[in-house]
């Protein structure tokens, strides 16, 4: 009985030192959540001198050292959002070059066999946790170490739709300069645990669709009554921004007044920034055929303003 104890409290212990290293299950957990553990563990805050420039809500990382013994000390960048602090990814990162910037940083056996030891059992922790990886390429021939392709092993995982985990390393002592191109040693390995955020698929509400259906026959009202000012009332601020007087007469040269405009078909339309905005194609009351030969693509804001409008005759439709 007394051995069984033991073998379990090394067991705990194992997982116990794991669970303060790595952190896996990220998904609803914010910054601060993470601080706290850093300040437990006596980290220290890092600062690269970069900034992080970001094109969406992600705000400047933050980055903690943690002392290693052996191999590179490790460095751990959280990503966040700024709006609601929500963790988006975490990059664990032991690399030499973070530390010692130089030329031929050739590593002696004991340490290139002890990094390859933490992968190793980094590895072994995952695939006990998630199932076995999926891999590509191997650290067995150690003696690769010292030409051009170096060791080299990426493993991953996909424990579910919102978690994505993915491991790597590449470890070599070559080292070449040819001109002005040099090849250097690398010692590292990274692994990323990231957030999945699931894709949510807009959906048609008939009230705002009304709302903006109101709002262009507004707009064709005013322009038919030669209001120009107040037909800028129903559009979006963005446009109101760099749209001209004398660009509005010209649309509403290429609007047919005699006709009343109806909706013919409604989707949405995503930007290169990745924002969804309802789309809406108007034709003419008095069209008769199955495909419109003149329709008036119009794009809606979040507040249901126009932010785009575009009239297409057949020959120039697009598959929107």
């Amino acid at each position: 009985m007394g051995k069984t104890i033991i073998f379990l409290l090394l067991i705990s212990s194992s997982n116990l030192i794991f669970s303060q290293e790595i952190f896996t299950e990220i998904q609803g957990k914010k910054i601060d959540y993470f601080i706290t553990i850093e300040k437990n563990l006596k980290s220290e805050l890092f600062d690269t001198n970069q900034n992080y420039i970001s094109l969406d809500d992600s705000a400047q990382p933050l980055i903690y050292k943690r002392k290693e013994k052996n191999i590179p000390d490790l460095l751990v960048q959280y990503f966040f959002s700024k709006k609601d602090s929500i963790i988006n990814e975490i990059l664990y990162e032991w690399d030499v070059n973070n530390f010692e910037k130089k030329d031929n940083n050739v590593k002696p056996e004991k340490f290139n066999k002890a990094l390859i030891e933490k992968y190793k059992t980094l590895l072994k922790t995952l695939n006990n946790k998630y199932g076995e990886s999926k891999s590509e390429g191997n650290l067995d021939n150690f003696k690769e170490i010292d030409t051009n392709k170096g060791l080299k092993r990426n493993d991953s995982w996909s424990p579910s739709d919102s978690l994505e985990i993915e491991m790597y390393t590449t470890i070599s002592n070559y080292y070449k300069k040819e001109g002005f191109a040099t090849t250097n040693p690398t010692h590292k390995i990274r692994l990323y645990v990231r957030n999945i955020k699931k894709k949510i698929e807009p959906k048609f509400d008939e009230n705002v669709i009304s709302i903006a259906n109101q709002n262009f026959e507004n707009f064709i009202s005013k322009l038919k009554q030669n209001n120009i000012s107040e037909s800028k009332l129903f559009l979006s601020e963005i446009v109101l921004k760099n749209i001209t007087d004398n660009q509005l007469i010209g649309l509403q040269k290429s609007i047919n007044f005699e006709n009343k405009l109806i909706p013919f078909s409604r989707g949405f339309q995503t930007t290169l920034t990745g924002e969804t905005y309802l789309m809406v194609q108007y034709k003419y009351n008095n069209e008769l055929n199955e495909v419109p030969l003149s329709i008036i693509k119009v794009i809606f804001d979040t507040e249901n303003k126009i932010l785009g409008i575009q009239p297409l005759q057949r020959n120039k439709l697009s598959n929107n």
